[in-house]
């Protein structure tokens, strides 16, 4: 990532901000799901609706897009796609980038039906931990150990 990347937004990206908006506000653990209600205001207040097409990336590649699109998924948001290498990407291929992102003024209608089989809880793992109808994997960042 250049430190460029940073400044820059592909034109008429709207900032979709996952670290302190797309998350439960409420808990005590960094990075919770959000919940239906916040997550539906949240979009709205970025335009979108039901008939949106909503590409995400990110200025590091494919890192924290792929959550945000897990959390489209997950509360029923069909047309979400991730660019792939993401605006480090864009820029190498030298792209057209602004500096600055699209500051929305219309309130989006989304229709939003959280899927709530797709996320399970400490609770559900502890009582399928020693079955075997799931696996369970720890994603591990080279980082990380």
């Amino acid at each position: 990532m250049t430190f460029l990347s940073i400044f820059h937004y592909i034109p008429n990206s709207h900032k979709f901000d996952l670290e302190s908006v797309f998350l439960d506000t409420t808990s005590s653990v960094p990075n919770a799901f959000p919940s239906e209600d916040h997550y539906t205001s949240s979009i709205h207040k970025l335009g979108i609706n039901d008939e949106s097409n909503v590409v995400i990336y990110d200025n590091q590649g494919i890192y924290s897009s792929p959550r945000a699109w897990v959390i489209f998924k997950v509360m029923g948001f069909e047309n979400v796609y991730i660019l792939d290498g993401g605006l480090p990407q864009w820029l190498s291929e030298n792209k057209p980038c602004k500096a600055e992102y699209k500051i929305n003024t219309k309130i989006g209608t989304a229709f939003i039906s959280m899927d709530p089989n797709q996320i399970c809880d400490s609770k559900f793992i502890v009582s399928n931990i020693k079955g075997k109808k799931f696996k369970f994997w720890m994603l591990v960042l080279k980082n990380d150990f």
